[in-house]
């Protein structure tokens, strides 16, 4: 994060399966820079986390383009 270095990144729907989820179609793609990272918890419990992304060039269509 401090050095900027750009990262790859993609948009998705998600399908869940017995409390799991797994990438379905992607509807964008790209690459940004992290800007910023958060996690918080309470002892014993579960995380949340989130992060911004400042995006470094156009996004691209992902697989939900190319049709079924």
């Amino acid at each position: 994060m401090a050095d900027r270095t750009p990262i790859p990144f993609v948009v998705a729907k998600a399908t869940e399966s017995n409390g799991d989820f797994t990438k379905d179609e992607e509807t964008v793609k790209g690459n940004a820079i992290i800007t910023a990272l958060n996690m918080t918890a309470q002892n014993g419990s579960i995380c949340t986390s989130s992060c911004t992304l400042q995006g470094t060039g156009p996004l691209e269509d992902g697989d939900a383009s190319a049709g079924s």
